[in-house]
């Protein structure tokens, strides 16, 4: 049987052959769309200029020329953050006639995770970008907003005058967008008269992953910690390097108990006092050489830094870790992320058990829910204590703790919200790991914005006497006349 060949149109900045394109993006679309389905009739719209920037009446004028022409799915790798009005607006009801006329759109959302427009319509398949293994695997989430997800990360595409260039980032949606619309244009070969909905049914019938529906986001971003974690009462730690010790030294600020410590041979602490090793005397806790001696009465295995530990080793120390816990019934809190790839399957041997692993991040929906609400609290009217610093050898971390510890000694209501992966644990307010090995799904430049509502919602709801923050090294330059240390 021979298969009509469908017609693609990219709205973007033009593709290099013929119709020309000044920056490159749009010749990247149509080269990924044309990776998933090798049997597609690519045309181009350029709307943007050679600065980057477009208009949303070039755009409507654009789905409807294309819709005019005849074309089949239309891919919209760009977009603006402006509400939109879904009846009256003339960006949504072009998408509407698209779409009544038998015309998908798949648009990218904002690459911050921002509400963004065409891909929020309703009559759009929007999606966002990730980091999973595979041009042609992608999950789907039934009714949301943005139903498909796609690789987006760093990844070589093509360019202009036959190049190819390295570009993404941790979810760079304008990539992902162009997989999904090749995999939309194979699907209408196959089906010629399928509408979105019966799109939107194949799409999710090929999905490598189905993601339900999300809780809705709650009015306040600040999670308790106990909401995100669940009740640890007896925990193990491996490896007992830096990020460890103020487990050990600060034990009162802890909702549980360490009952077990591990750390490799060769570093030589196996077998000594874990307060002795830190200065702190002792606290009755010898250091072993296996993770199985550690866990021995202890409900939570928490993993530090493990994954240039297991390169060193050859070994993949999570998958091994994550086997034991699920062997021996314990949580996990890890301060790397243990996502789908490649642990899925431990995941859900993990969820099965009623087991929960979890690692602290700021989401993109977290962040989304943060940053698109209104800003409907004051200012932050109670003083607030930073510790910052340039070096990691500074006792930052030690330092804000221990002033924690002696204010709330003293009988403050302290609030505080603090970047180590390992904040939650100390029941802090908020955790915002940017460090090292960052977990944060948000661009640097929306950190002052998301942290300052943050900060303000904390001190309306919980009223503290006083605040504490921190951050990572660097923070201060090391050289205020050397711009490079900035």
């Amino acid at each position: 049987m021979t298969l009509k060949r469908v017609r693609v149109t990219v709205i973007d900045s033009g593709v290099a052959q013929p119709w020309g394109d000044n920056l490159g993006h749009g010749t990247a679309c149509a080269a990924l769309i044309s990776a998933v389905c090798e049997e597609v009739v690519i045309s181009s719209i350029a709307i943007v200029d050679d600065s980057g920037r477009g208009s949303v009446q070039a755009l409507v004028a654009a789905i409807e020329r294309a819709v005019a022409e005849g074309t089949g799915v239309i891919n919209i790798s760009l977009g603006h953050t402006r509400a939109v009005h879904p009846e009256t607006s003339p960006l949504a009801r072009a998408c509407r006639q698209a779409a009544e006329a038998g015309v998908i759109l798949v648009a990218a959302e904002h690459n911050d995770g921002l509400v963004s427009y065409p891909a929020h319509l309703p009559t759009v398949i929007g999606v966002r970008g990730a980091k999973i293994y595979g041009h042609e695997t992608y999950y789907y989430c039934p009714g949301q907003p943005i139903e498909c997800v796609a690789r987006g990360d760093a990844q070589r595409v093509r360019w202009l005058h036959g190049k190819e260039v390295l570009i993404g980032g941790n979810s760079f949606a304008s990539f992902a967008a162009p997989r999904i619309t090749g995999i939309v244009a194979r699907l209408k070969q196959l089906h010629p008269d399928a509408g979105l909905e019966e799109i939107r049914v194949l799409l999710q019938q090929g999905a490598a992953r189905i993601i339900g529906s999300p809780a809705r986001v709650s009015r306040s971003p600040v999670p308790t910690p106990d909401a995100r974690v669940p009740q640890i009462q007896r925990a193990a730690l491996y490896p007992y390097t830096k990020e460890m010790h103020a487990l050990v030294r600060f034990p009162d600020l802890l909702a549980f108990r360490i009952t077990g410590i591990a750390d490799p041979p060769g570093r030589g602490q196996v077998g000594r006092d874990a307060g002795q090793v830190i200065g702190a005397g002792r606290v009755g806790l010898q250091i072993h050489s296996g993770v199985r001696d550690a866990i021995d009465g202890a409900d939570t295995l928490i993993l530090g830094y493990l994954r240039q530990l297991g390169v060193l080793r050859d070994r993949d120390l999570h998958r091994e870790f994550l086997t034991l816990a699920i062997d021996h019934r314990l949580h996990v809190f890890s301060f790397e992320p243990l996502r789908e790839e490649p642990y899925g399957d431990l995941l859900a041997a993990a969820r099965k058990r009623d087991l929960r692993f979890w690692w602290p991040e700021v989401s993109r929906e977290q962040a989304h829910g943060i940053l698109s609400g209104p800003a409907e609290h004051g200012p932050v009217d109670q003083p607030v204590l930073g510790v910052f610093g340039t070096s990691a050898s500074q006792g930052k971390f030690t330092l804000q703790l221990a002033l924690r510890q002696r204010f709330l000694r003293m009988g403050y209501r302290v609030a505080q919200m603090g970047t180590e992966h390992h904040c939650s644990l100390f029941g802090m307010d908020f955790a915002f790991p940017m460090g090292h090995g960052s977990t944060v799904a948000v661009e640097t430049e929306r950190f002052p914005e998301l942290l300052d509502r943050v900060m303000r919602r904390i001190c309306a709801e919980r009223r503290p006497d006083l605040f504490l923050v921190g951050s990572q090294s660097g923070t201060v330059p090391f050289d205020l006349n050397d711009h490079r240390t900035h």
